[in-house]
């Protein structure tokens, strides 16, 4: 089966409440999704990273899918603070992102470590296991065990190939 979702739909399905303090709302051009993000106004930042963030004013992440392998996607993420690469910042601010991404997934019931950063360079692989994603939602009987096949980004549209159980 397959699924197209545009950015609005998706947000009302994953975040019903809205998106948290200092992510804007995201694009989608072509295959990038792009977002802006104010690290200042994310809670509970480390004094280093608070001090990196200021510094650094709003980031411009951009997320483009590389591939999905047994269920699990691959993501590419970039980040640039005023013009410059901000992977010079994940140091600082990885475990905070990590916890703060753990935390937020656990609250929705859904595993801690579902999703998984792994820097690379100047980029960032972000992995997704979409069976944990699913797991706690609340799908009718019938439909649980749901897969995911495909993932892509175009045609303003994330599209996803879901596998019936």
């Amino acid at each position: 089966m397959d699924i197209a979702l545009t950015i609005p739909e998706l947000l009302r399905l994953a975040a019903p409440a809205g998106l948290p303090p200092g992510i804007g709302t995201p694009t989608l051009v072509g295959d990038t999704l792009t977002t802006d993000v104010d690290p200042r106004a994310l809670p509970d930042l480390p004094t280093a990273a608070r001090l990196a963030a200021r510094a650094a004013g709003n980031v411009t992440v951009t997320v483009r899918v590389l591939r999905l392998s047994s269920g699990v996607a691959v993501l590419d993420v970039t980040a640039s603070a005023r013009s410059l690469p901000a992977h010079r910042l994940v140091g600082l601010l990885l475990g905070t992102v990590e916890n703060a991404l753990r935390n937020a997934l656990v609250a929705r019931g859904v595993r801690g470590d579902a999703v998984r950063v792994r820097p690379d360079g100047p980029r960032l692989e972000v992995l997704v296991d979409t069976a944990a994603l699913l797991a706690p939602a609340p799908l009718p009987p019938h439909l649980r065990g749901l897969g995911v096949a495909g993932l892509r980004l175009g045609d303003g549209r994330i599209h996803v190939e879901v596998t019936l159980p």
